[in-house]
């Protein structure tokens, strides 16, 4: 499982926004999978060594970012993707540099900020309009200055002061921090240390966005977790 999407209904007014590794895009009407069976039916046909990253929900007018983890992000118009059929390949949607790949997929909100962490702990919020439209295909603009200290960027969430920050590094280690303590910066930051290493072989594996919690009802809610999983 890569994406999952919640609904009420299949709108005629909803599409689907999907995104490789490989930075190929499609956009397809939701009601398209109406009549879905249990063991699933196919969303789109994938180049082999492919694979799908990540889906939104959209609307005509709508604009998406894609963010690749060697530091680049393209804003695009939804519009420029043309609907498609279920058993599709897609089109390009970001042209990728040797050796890059697409990390995130997000639908351009400007009441929220884009926030990366790489994965040496690293990491920034940016301001969606940092970020003009293009062209699909295209390569995009600087989003992250990637270097000895940044490292590789694990994926891009769209958070506001309202979210905290959750982060798991390869040791299995999670570490929860508020998204308002993390600096906004520009495209070609560095960014500020958001996790430090208790070892120089751990990595940010994994990261995700949840509800802010204040750090005293974390904090209860991590050691009522621990004394549950004692008397297991």
């Amino acid at each position: 499982i890569t994406s999952v999407i919640s609904f009420e209904d299949f709108s005629e007014d909803s599409f689907i926004l999907m995104c490789t590794k490989r930075g190929v895009i499609k956009q397809i009407a939701l009601n398209a999978f109406v009549n879905a069976r249990k063991n699933g039916i196919k969303a789109i046909v994938l180049d082999e060594g492919d694979t799908l990253l990540s889906c939104e929900f959209v609307n005509k007018g709508d604009d998406a970012m894609i963010v690749t983890k060697n530091g680049k992000g393209l804003r695009f118009s939804v519009d420029e993707v043309r609907l498609m059929g279920r058993v599709t390949h897609g089109v390009r949607g970001i042209k990728l540099s040797a050796g890059d790949e697409v990390v995130s997929l997000l639908k351009v909100n400007n009441s929220k900020k884009i926030l990366m962490i790489t994965e040496s702990g690293r990491g920034k919020q940016v301001e969606y309009n940092q970020f003009m439209a293009h062209h699909r295909g295209t390569g995009g603009q600087t989003i992250y200055k990637i270097g000895e200290k940044t490292s590789y960027i694990v994926t891009a969430l769209s958070v506001d002061d309202n979210n905290d920050l959750v982060c798991i590094t390869r040791n299995g280690i999670t570490i929860r921090t508020h998204v308002k303590d993390i600096s906004t910066q520009g495209r070609a930051a560095q960014g500020v240390t958001v996790v430090k290493m208790k070892t120089e072989n751990d990595k940010i594996v994994s990261i995700c966005s949840t509800v802010y919690q204040e750090d005293e009802e974390a904090e209860q809610e991590l050691s009522e977790t621990d004394s549950e999983g004692a008397q297991e």
